[in-house]
């Protein structure tokens, strides 16, 4: 009966309650999941290839694995690699380097290690990284969980901002990438909804903390990333730059004036006025947000306001497509 009720639900819904480990436990389901590496058109069992990890990563020279077009392919460490979990998986003469899959070692240093610098480099916020800390410090994950881990990771903004990056340097784009179909995403990319009556409410309150998390991670790129919030001046009114030595203030606004979008060129400009007093050296800098905004050609096809405008407008009708925010 679940399964005749599962056929019949919406792919979200199903998906979901697959992916959820008591259910499928309460009612006998197993799930046989493949992993597909980029673009190779390399496919392997998930169970198959994270047992073969595990055993590597345990010392084991090598693993066979057999993927789905019953290829065989080795799976080793790469010795000349400066992190000792550097994974390769070869068939002749092609050869994957895999990512970091350290949180299925049986290591607790390894793990916790990979832990710190997965979190670091997405800027994973402090909630998640101390709950996923509290299971890698007793045991390695699950199958199940190196997919929830990875999905915590995806749900960063920088790591959507890195996936964005990636597609348009290949010369493609997609609008699950643009718009992530995650309301944790949206969440932590502006910071949880605390109840406020208006924006500047929020900016004193989940904004300011937004900013503040931003800021501890890593100054010049959380300052940078900051900026994205500067639609409204209550939240630019909420940015600090105490933390940015002089060298880091105008290599940020240098490169606010180069290649900064329409909307952190405006949130830079106003931070920059309101600190002007104190810090003189941003005037030549702010001289130049000045110009690059006077002269936008709004008119034509590579208008700064007129992509900006776009995207607005794109992001906001799939939100509404989508209903994530609903």
């Amino acid at each position: 009966m679940v399964r005749a009720v599962l056929e019949l639900a919406p792919p979200l819904i199903r998906e979901s309650l697959l992916n959820d480990k008591s259910f499928r436990e309460e009612y006998g389901f197993k799930t046989q999941a493949m992993i597909s590496f980029g673009k190779s058109g390399v496919t392997v069992p998930r169970s198959g290839f994270f047992d073969a990890v595990r055993t590597v990563l345990a010392g084991t020279t090598s693993v066979e694995l057999i993927d789905a077009e019953g290829r065989a392919w080795r799976l080793t460490i790469d010795a000349s690699g400066s992190a000792p979990s550097n994974l390769v998986l070869s068939s002749g003469q092609q050869q994957l380097l895999l990512p970091d899959f350290s949180v299925l070692s049986g290591n607790p240093s390894a793990r916790l290690l990979s832990l710190e610098k997965s979190a670091s480099d997405v800027n994973l916020p402090s909630s998640a990284r101390e709950e996923w800390r509290s299971i890698l410090k007793k045991r390695a994950l699950e199958d199940d969980e190196v997919d929830i881990f990875n999905g915590d990771i995806r749900d960063t903004p920088v790591h959507v901002e890195q996936n964005i990056r990636s597609e348009i340097m290949s010369g493609e784009s997609s609008f699950s990438s643009l718009v992530p179909n995650s309301s944790r995403y949206f969440e932590r990319l502006v910071g949880a909804y605390d109840g406020s009556d208006s924006v500047r409410d929020y900016a004193v309150g989940a904004g300011r903390e937004v900013f503040r998390q931003l800021t501890e991670w890593r100054h010049q790129e959380g300052f940078l990333f900051s900026l994205f919030l500067s639609s409204h001046s209550a939240f630019t009114s909420e940015i600090n730059t105490d933390h940015l030595v002089q060298q880091e203030l105008e290599t940020a606004f240098d490169y606010l004036e180069k290649y900064g979008d329409a909307l952190s060129r405006l949130g830079a400009l106003e931070v920059g006025l309101r600190i002007l007093p104190d810090r003189p050296e941003l005037e030549p800098y702010l001289l130049g947000l000045v110009h690059r905004i006077r002269d936008d050609d709004v008119k034509g096809k590579a208008s700064d306001f007129k992509l900006f405008s776009a995207l607005f407008v794109l992001v906001d009708g799939e939100l509404a497509r989508t209903r994530i925010l609903n």
